[in-house]
């Protein structure tokens, strides 16, 4: 795969492709697909994130020391948020999610990132994904308190799923409209949506997150860190391990959490509120430095290749 915007559309959709094929003819345990969701959330979404302090310090003048603590403190304090404030905490991280995809795919197809343009995209994206998961969804809800009950019987009915997808399709086709995306780059988008709705969940975002998004990210972040790029992957191996032992740091918090929150680890929705939990808290300052990354270098300047 070629780190280049369309070797990467290409081989997205070819994998796309080469799953759903499989699907019609192996029968694979549906388990198999959420750990390997896991190990590649793991792997290549938090290897990609391990840029973060190179980057940063292009985007800041204190000391790396200083970085450093600044980078901890945003997870230790986030940590803290979903500790004692949960709901608030869910509900933060599904906009800043949907801001991060947003402002990333607006950026891959040279649309101008603004608020409203990154939040109504990647809102669109994530309501795409979950429709046909929306039962799933209102457990992690409950499991955090946003949801009293769940009338899980009729959240998949095709109907829902329908009027979901629409909406979704239409709060993508309205930044689409607004901001004159190329029919080409349109075409290429929503096939691309058409492919990942013929696909359960846990494949569907292994496929938009770990080759679609990430890779994305990391076409923009060689883009802007230029010539150094190869030279910083000794940086980017050292800073895997920390990732990893904050990680383990992380699951010590998110039990005791999870143990204090009363939430009982039987169900897949239970384990999908500790899933959420880590990767929201580790996630949490590269979302923000991914952010001054687009702003201050504007990289629709750079001459990265597409």
């Amino acid at each position: 795969m070629q780190l280049t915007h369309k070797g990467i559309a290409s081989t997205t959709f070819l994998i796309s492709f080469l799953i759903i094929m499989l699907n019609q003819f192996v029968s694979i345990d549906g388990k198999f697909w959420d750990i390997l969701l896991i190990v590649v959330m793991l792997t290549v979404g938090i290897a990609h994130g391990c840029f973060d302090i190179i980057l940063q310090n292009k985007t800041e003048t204190v000391s790396k020391r200083r970085l450093h603590f600044l980078y901890n403190f945003k997870i230790v304090l986030y940590g803290l948020v979903w500790y004692y404030l949960p709901n608030l905490a869910f509900i933060f991280f599904l906009f800043i999610s949907a801001w991060h995809f947003g402002e990333t795919d607006l950026m891959v197809l040279k649309v101008k990132i603004n608020p409203l343009n990154n939040i109504l995209y990647g809102l669109g994206i994530i309501g795409w994904i979950l429709a046909g998961n929306i039962s799933n969804f209102m457990h992690v809800m409950k499991n955090i308190g946003l949801l009293s009950k769940v009338y899980h019987h009729s959240l998949d009915t095709p109907s829902i799923i329908i009027i979901q997808c629409c909406l979704s399709l239409c709060a993508i086709l309205t930044v689409f409209i607004i901001n004159n995306v190329s029919f080409t780059k349109a075409i290429v988008l929503i096939s691309l949506l058409a492919l990942l709705r013929m696909l359960p969940f846990n494949q569907a975002f292994l496929v938009y997150f770990g080759i679609w998004h990430s890779f994305q990210t990391l076409v923009f972040i060689k883009a802007s860190l230029g010539n150094v790029f190869v030279s910083k992957l000794k940086e980017v191996v050292k800073s895997l391990s920390i990732f990893y032992i904050l990680l383990a740091l992380c699951v010590f918090v998110v039990i005791n959490a999870v143990v204090k929150l009363g939430i009982q680890i039987t169900s897949v929705a239970s384990i999908s509120v500790i899933i959420l939990m880590i990767i929201s808290t580790l996630t949490l300052p590269h979302l923000v430095i991914m952010h001054k990354m687009f702003v201050k270098f504007n990289i629709k300047s750079i001459k990265y290749a597409s």
